[in-house]
């Protein structure tokens, strides 16, 4: 994974992990539901125990629950025509063209003077 990818991972589990904090320290921590979050489909169509493929594994078993059993929101993108394109699952906005490869100093560097889509930082 490349450091856009790492930045844009850490980003997304951040605004993950923040909305599952507790606001009152007597409420229990409930886990999300696949409905709490529009989340983009990844096509995995194939299970796998911890060495090999196997095919569908029922409820309660072992292998259960992996991403091939969940069927999402297909992917679906509007280009602005700005620079930026829409994700219509998430509302997540991307630039379109990430340009050359930066370090991560240079991408907190970029961020404080970025105007893209006329947003600004």
């Amino acid at each position: 994974m490349n450091e856009k990818g790492i930045l844009l991972l850490a980003f997304v589990l951040l605004l993950f992990s923040s909305s599952c904090k507790k606001e009152d320290e007597n409420e229990p921590i409930t886990e999300p539901t696949v409905t709490d979050y529009p989340i983009v489909d990844t096509d995995v169509k194939t299970f796998y125990n911890n060495s090999s493929v196997i095919s569908a594994p029922s409820v309660g078993s072992a292998f259960y629950g992996q991403d091939a059993s969940y069927q999402g929101n297909q992917p679906s993108y509007t280009d602005n025509g700005n620079g930026t394109i829409t994700d219509n699952v998430t509302g997540l906005m991307w630039q379109k063209d990430m340009g050359s490869k930066l370090s991560y100093d240079e991408a907190v560097a970029l961020t404080q003077t970025l105007n893209l889509g006329e947003f600004l930082p």
